[in-house]
């Protein structure tokens, strides 16, 4: 029977050489890498995520697949939701008047809503700004 090995297990036991310094939490996305658990904000900032164009491994923009990748996607805001200024998202998750049980968000310009989601804790837990990238100026909002 083979036993099978997660990424850590793998580094472990035929790269040593490679000595990656990890958080635990680190660590946990990628021993459990598969959608359900979260990427890092500054990784999804940085345009990384699950891809299931490529079977939901991660990928980012420098990434040769992610000139196929169609899993973000924009499209123009609905009648559903609510269209809170990114500053206005941040004040009120800051100031606990949105907590993840409220709902979820996901980021969004004036006229577009992204595929990519947030949720009010990937905010509130942070001691920095959370690392938006340029293009996100609102938060398009779901209640519950």
């Amino acid at each position: 029977m083979t036993k099978t090995m997660n990424l850590i297990q793998y580094i472990e036991q035929f790269r040593p050489d490679l000595n990656i310094p990890m958080s635990v939490e680190r660590q946990r996305y990628l021993t459990y890498g598969f959608p359900g658990f979260r990427l890092t904000p500054e990784e999804q900032s940085a345009g990384y995520h699950w891809c299931a164009c490529w079977d939901f491994m991660i990928i980012g923009p420098q990434h040769e697949e992610a000139e196929a990748c169609t899993c973000v996607r924009m499209t123009p805001h609905s009648d559903i939701g609510y269209l809170y200024k990114l500053v206005d998202w941040i004040q009120d998750v800051k100031a606990g008047g949105l907590i993840d049980y409220d709902g979820y968000g996901n980021w969004a310009t004036l006229t577009h809503t992204s595929s990519i989601d947030i949720i009010p804790s990937d905010v509130a837990e942070r001691d920095e700004d959370f690392p938006f990238p340029k293009w996100v100026t609102h938060i398009m909002w779901y209640n519950r």
